[in-house]
């Protein structure tokens, strides 16, 4: 595959995937989760799926003959991040993840502003401070999380180890990131996990959590190796109507 069109659509799918499970969060039927599911963020994380599908359908028409798919038959066809595809667990988890992942786009998309490619630069400037101040948002429901009792603390802890490990596919490169990079078009991940790491142990100590003692190794998404949430999410997208976005 065409490492641009790879690259785009490992944004795309991260989106659409990740968006996807935020608006499942309407099923928990509580205040917090539901107004999240229904949020800008969800709405923007789709609407940079449905963009950045468009644009990989522009570049799939000059290469090749058959229309390119947003919704694709088999698991190894998307190169969304692992955890993104996890499944919501409870509400302390869906907060855990979301200042995780919040920290990661934030830091993401300030340096895709900097890309040679015109498309990603543009998309970047126009989703950046929507990230800056998103993680601003979820860094205060963490910090709230250190009042839990007890029994609730020992679950947040256990939920940011797990969380921990998946965080390992945001910063893994895949060949479409190294290239896109050589050619100034993409985001040095490395750099950007040094900042996210920073940022993260800072908060997890400032509101006395452990921090994660496993290195992150669960890794893979963006080459189409996924978790078994992902087959879920699968079935759920081939009769969504966000296919028809």
């Amino acid at each position: 595959m065409d490492s641009k069109i790879k690259y785009y659509l490992q944004i795309a799918d991260s989106a659409l995937i990740y968006g996807y499970r935020l608006r499942e969060l309407s099923l928990f039927n509580t205040p917090f989760l539901t107004s999240l599911s229904q949020s800008d963020l969800t709405n923007q994380l789709l609407n940079i799926a449905d963009t950045t599908y468009k644009e990989v359908n522009g570049l799939y028409k000059k290469l090749q003959a058959q229309p390119f798919l947003i919704v694709r038959k088999n698991p190894e066809e998307y190169f969304n991040a692992i955890l993104f595809e996890l499944e919501n667990e409870d509400e302390l988890f869906v907060i855990v993840r979301q200042f995780l992942v919040d920290t990661f786009h934030s830091l993401f998309y300030q340096e895709l502003m900097k890309s040679k490619d015109q498309f990603l630069s543009n998309l970047a400037k126009e989703k950046v401070e929507l990230f800056k101040s998103q993680v601003e948002k979820s860094r205060l429901w963490f910090k709230e999380l250190k009042f839990l009792d007890l029994e609730k603390y020992k679950q947040v802890q256990k939920n940011l180890n797990v969380l921990w490990e998946y965080s390992a596919d945001f910063f893994q490169a895949s060949t479409a990131d190294l290239i896109m990079l050589s050619k100034e078009f993409g985001v040095d991940l490395h750099k950007i996990q040094l900042k996210w790491k920073i940022a993260m142990e800072k908060a997890i100590l400032e509101e006395g959590f452990n921090l994660p003692t496993k290195n992150g190794t669960l890794i893979g998404g963006k080459e189409g190796r996924h978790s078994k949430s992902f087959h879920s999410i699968l079935k759920s997208l081939k009769t969504s109507e966000l296919r028809f976005r």
